[in-house]
């Protein structure tokens, strides 16, 4: 039986006492040691989580199921399969995503060591799990959007924390909807395209694939193998929980800091298809972003973006898995397509044609593709890029993108390792996001940089609309 949040006792002294913004919580690092130096319990930790999780839940609409009471009568206990002493995440509440658990596991009720039995030593939420983070609530998450018809019916389920009227994303959106809303830390999930970063980019978080691949995860036809990957709302969390997943701890304690100067950096302001510019406030953070890589030192220059077209109309290709035709799916399915005029029906056919369905010659500018940015990404060298041309998109805007996936998928399916960060808001609040792209060896690269322009450009921004 689902825990019912009204059939908690909450302390309120300690929910505003914990407030989201607080600096002893703003990120996973932070809320174990003021747990460690008891600072506050985990219990008084779970308790304001809780309290936030709730505010944010009523209209974002993230949650599957909650397991609050179990979970605090378990600490009360002493019952938690973890050793608090020595745990790097002892207290930190996390969420898990509807994908990673079994059809019917009955996760409201269940124990965190049922959780555990779920998942092999190697896994990475049983690793969490034993590194003291605590399972709190499952969260939905957005079937692949394989056609406009099954977007539709899908991916509309998870608000954004900004903005209810706009879209959170597909894939690990409901995870992304509460760290965006400063109700949880961080998450874990596996990207074969943009199903992490995209949500993340949505909702004004980082969102980092680990130069791992991803445990049984299913391969698409692409280039890439799944990645594990990381949702944080602080940059601090990444290196942090990079290391602790994957037994890191050394090659961090020697990593090095960057010589900006050996660092060449190339700039993507578009993508290249017609009617869908990168936005200007994005444009504007990019040559931003371009100006302070430039001050630290690197080299800085403009990537030819002429073979992106054609890339791109293949990468929507492996998208939808070979099994619609998106375009088909548009002008058959969609409510509105009947309501057109002939001419726009006429324009958006011929506006939608590159991205319908690969040609030989598509397949053969993807491997070219390929090929030009490995040699661009040769040694130290990053690529920055728009996650996606605009911000969150409005639920009932039907002139989207067949799917918006592709646009933060693209280096992703090349076979590239990416992080996306927020880098601004707009004036109505909206986050501006962006993606660094590196090859998978310079993991480390694209973390420091992601920290350092965290620190200058303010990373993850409170949402305004839930600043209670």
């Amino acid at each position: 039986m689902v825990s019912s949040p009204s059939s908690l006792q909450l302390d309120p002294t300690t929910s505003a006492h914990l407030r989201f913004d607080h600096p002893a919580v703003q990120d996973a690092v932070a809320q174990a040691e003021s747990c460690r130096r008891k600072e506050f319990s985990p219990h008084a930790l779970l308790e304001a989580c809780i309290d936030r999780i709730e505010q944010t839940d009523l209209f974002v609409q993230a949650v599957a199921e909650r397991r609050y009471n179990v979970v605090l009568d378990e600490i009360q206990q002493g019952t938690l399969p973890i050793a608090p002493s020595t745990s790097a995440l002892w207290g930190v509440p996390f969420p898990i995503a509807e994908a990673w658990l079994p059809p019917g596991f009955p996760f409201a009720t269940a124990s965190t060591q049922d959780i555990l039995a779920l998942f092999p030593p190697n896994h990475p939420i049983r690793m969490l799990c034993k590194a003291g983070a605590i399972p709190l609530v499952s969260t939905r998450t957005s079937t692949h959007p394989t056609s406009l018809a099954r977007r539709w019916a899908t991916a509309h389920d998870v608000a954004h924390p900004n903005h209810p009227n706009r879209w959170a994303g597909a894939g690990y959106s409901g995870d992304a909807a509460l760290i965006g809303a400063g109700a949880l830390t961080f998450s874990v999930g596996v990207e074969t395209s943009a199903e992490v970063r995209y949500p993340a980019h949505q909702c004004g978080i980082f969102g980092h694939n680990l130069s791992v691949d991803a445990p049984s995860a299913s391969q698409r036809d692409t280039l890439a193998s799944p990645r594990i990957s990381l949702l944080t709302r602080s940059a601090r969390d990444l290196k942090a929980l990079s290391s602790l997943l994957f037994k890191k701890e050394q090659q961090a304690k020697e990593a090095r800091p960057v010589a900006w100067k050996d660092v060449t950096v190339w700039l993507c302001e578009d993508f290249g298809i017609p009617g869908w510019p990168t936005s200007t406030d994005h444009r504007q953070k990019l040559r931003q972003v371009g100006r302070m890589l430039s001050g630290y030192g690197a080299y800085v220059h403009k990537w030819d973006t002429r073979r992106l077209r054609s890339a791109l109309s293949l990468s929507a290709h492996l998208l939808s898995n070979n099994d619609e035709d998106s375009t088909h799916s548009f002008t058959q399915d969609h409510f509105l397509w009947h309501c057109l005029p002939n001419r726009s029906q006429r324009w958006l056919r011929r506006l939608m044609a590159p991205l319908a369905s690969p040609h030989t010659s598509t397949k053969r500018d993807l491997r070219l593709l390929q090929k030009e940015l490995g040699l661009c990404l040769e040694g130290t060298s990053l690529l920055v890029a728009p996650t996606f041309p605009d911000t969150a998109v409005l639920k009932k805007n039907w002139l989207v993108p067949p799917n918006p996936w592709l646009f933060a998928g693209l280096f992703r399916l090349l076979g590239w390792d990416c992080t996306t960060l927020p880098v601004g808001v707009q004036s109505d609040g909206l986050p501006l996001g962006l993606q660094l792209v590196s090859s998978p060896q310079q993991e480390e690269l694209r973390l420091q940089a992601v920290e350092r322009l965290a620190q200058d450009m303010g990373g993850w921004r409170p949402p305004s609309l839930l600043d209670l």
